[in-house]
């Protein structure tokens, strides 16, 4: 529907016959800048956010790894010990996954209680190999595993709920219009020199460029 705007000021320059020539790259320079910032901030985002996964999944792996190696030389432990582990381990990622792709604020904070309260069983499950006679000092590297998970956790939330400052989301959505009506009588020339589906063409692809991101 928005590009409807420019395709219109094209037809309307065509019938009142109103043409000129114009430099775009003046009016595109108003719109460039503030897209790369955009763009170029969503990739970087996406890259830490893909690293901050990946070092979180390592994590866990190394954690549930000592449990499994640990926990048949204790004696106390019930014996589904280890397979509780991994369930709290899997039920913490899916968590995490449906914070991190719900929009509803409500369920967030739902899940991230469930985050916060898989964490704390974790915590627990190392306590209790302590208690059962693990000496502490080899305890010190599922307890390392298990901050930098909550540290990664942590991250991976910052990433998913900050968003690009309104001014600059308004601006991106609002100048590419501004930009392409400006410029009507210039692709309006096209199309009265050649043929006007050249200029409703080349007014098109113009906008989408603008508007690509």
């Amino acid at each position: 529907m928005i590009l409807a705007i420019p395709l219109l000021a094209v037809y309307f320059c065509m019938n009142v016959q109103a043409t000129g020539y114009y430099n775009p790259s003046l009016y595109m320079s108003t719109v460039v800048f503030p897209l790369a910032f955009a763009i170029n901030n969503a990739y970087n985002r996406r890259e830490q956010a893909l690293q901050q996964l990946a070092f979180l999944k390592a994590c866990a792996f190394n954690y549930h790894s000592c449990m499994r190696c640990w926990a048949p030389c204790v004696y106390g432990l019930h014996e589904n010990f280890i397979s509780e582990n991994a369930l709290i381990i899997v039920y913490l990622f899916r968590c995490l996954r449906r914070y991190l792709t719900s929009m509803n604020e409500d369920e967030k904070e739902f899940l991230l209680s469930q985050i916060y309260q898989s964490f704390s069983c974790l915590e627990y499950a190392v306590d209790l190999l302590r208690l059962c006679g693990i000496p502490p000092p080899s305890l010190t590297r599922p307890i390392h595993d298990l901050r930098e998970m909550i540290g990664a956790t942590e991250r991976l939330r910052i990433f998913s709920d900050y968003r690009t400052p309104g001014s600059i989301k308004c601006f991106i959505r609002v100048v590419p219009v501004c930009v392409a009506v400006i410029l009507a009588p210039y692709f309006a020339d096209f199309g009265i020199k050649y043929r006007p589906a050249i200029a409703y063409a080349t007014m098109t692809l113009f906008y989408s460029l603008m508007r690509f991101r």
